[in-house]
């Protein structure tokens, strides 16, 4: 039996992510995050561990300095309310979620909320696998939040 290198099972992959990211017309979702990252400074000075998770006060910080966060929730939950009401969309279970992530800068700090933080443990694993370099979590997710939802 052949041994597969994994090396080349990535690079396959990852061609073909990038072909249907290529071939994906959603200019209107791409232009959205275009919008929210041009209008953010990235400052990754004084910033927790990367890929950890952090508490509802430092994710608080982060959001009054304007980080860019991702509510990775359904639908149907963001539409129970939202913490911050410029959080991108990006829906974990969606089949385009990994091209969505791709269309994002690695090298900008990102902040990710779900429900319960058992999602962006995995979130946080497929960005940290396809290059991105400072991402946090909001520990024990949206349930533990204990400031105002935004719809």
């Amino acid at each position: 039996m052949k041994k597969i290198n994994i090396g080349v099972i990535f690079l396959v992959a990852i061609v073909i992510i990038g072909a249907l990211f290529y071939l994906q017309d959603d200019k209107t979702v791409a232009k959205e995050i275009e919008m929210v990252q041009e209008s953010i400074v990235d400052d990754n000075d004084n910033k927790p561990e990367v890929f950890s998770a952090i508490t509802e006060s430092e994710f608080n910080k982060y959001l009054k300095d304007k980080a860019v966060v991702i509510d990775i929730r359904t639908p149907l939950e963001i539409y129970q309310g939202k913490i911050s009401k410029e959080a991108l969309e990006i829906d974990f279970y969606d089949k385009y979620f990994q091209q969505e992530i791709l269309k994002l800068d690695n090298t900008r700090t990102y902040f990710i909320y779900c429900a319960h933080a058992q999602r962006t443990e995995k979130a946080k694993e497929i960005m940290q696998s396809i290059g991105f370099n400072f991402v946090y979590d909001l520990k024990g997710g949206v349930v533990t939040w204990e400031g105002a939802l935004v719809k």
